[in-house]
């Protein structure tokens, strides 16, 4: 007798149907290790992809990265590293320079005393803040614009020649700018000559129209404020 013939029919039967739903559970419970709502529930190198934790390819994340530099370098975008550029020189015969203004500071007693000669196509201001300084007096007629302090006792007793841009000079210190307010080129001049004996030599201002009725150059007078 062979050895299927000691098995009756049923039983074969019987025995395939058991194998068959066995074989099912080991297939559900491997599935099931790999269903995932996230990455996080992913272990190792795996990542959640359509509800299933797959192998990830570090390889096609690297080229992401590599073409995302290159759109960057294309674009000019500047990167955490990347450096920036050089500020503006600050021209050397200016003690500072604040926002494009190149700054003279002649704060002590006969600081300045050889002509402050202001840088050309610059702004300028000239701080006489010392006594008696600013002796050689402001050469300003190259600046773009020029701004003059004159607040001591006898500082700015030498010429003060400005541009063709805006000036205002400020003579508030005594016997200060002696030496005279050449401004008579400006497109806007502004003096204001109040300290005890400043302005000995009045003003020259851009026209007869300017001249305010102490002798100050004002530029809020119909006319006197060309620069625009």
């Amino acid at each position: 007798m062979s050895a299927r013939a000691a098995w009756p029919p049923a039983a074969i039967a019987l025995a395939l149907l058991f194998a068959l739903v066995c074989a099912g559970c080991a297939i559900d419970a491997r599935s099931q290790q790999f269903a995932c709502a996230s990455s996080s529930d992913c272990s190792g190198d795996r990542v959640c992809v359509d509800g299933w934790c797959v192998v990830g390819d570090d390889d096609d994340d690297d080229d992401d990265d590599d073409d995302d530099d290159d759109e960057n370098a294309d674009s000019g975008a500047a990167g955490p590293d990347a450096t920036p550029p050089d500020a503006a020189t600050c021209p050397p015969e200016c003690d500072d320079c604040a926002q494009g203004v190149c700054v003279f500071e002649c704060e002590n007693g006969g600081a300045c005393g050889t002509p402050v000669v202001c840088p050309a196509g610059v702004p300028c201001r000239v701080e006489c803040l010392g006594v008696n300084s600013c002796a050689g007096g402001v050469d300003c007629s190259a600046a773009t614009s020029c701004d003059i302090e004159c607040s001591r006792r006898g500082s700015c007793s030498g010429p003060i020649e400005c541009g063709a841009g805006p000036c205002d000079v400020l003579c508030s210190g005594r016997d200060s700018c002696l030496g005279g307010i050449d401004c008579s080129g400006s497109c806007s001049c502004e003096t204001a000559c109040t300290g005890i004996d400043a302005c000995a030599l009045a003003p020259s201002c851009p026209s007869d129209e300017c001249v305010a009725g102490d002798g100050d150059c004002d530029d809020d007078a119909p006319g006197c404020d060309t620069c625009s």
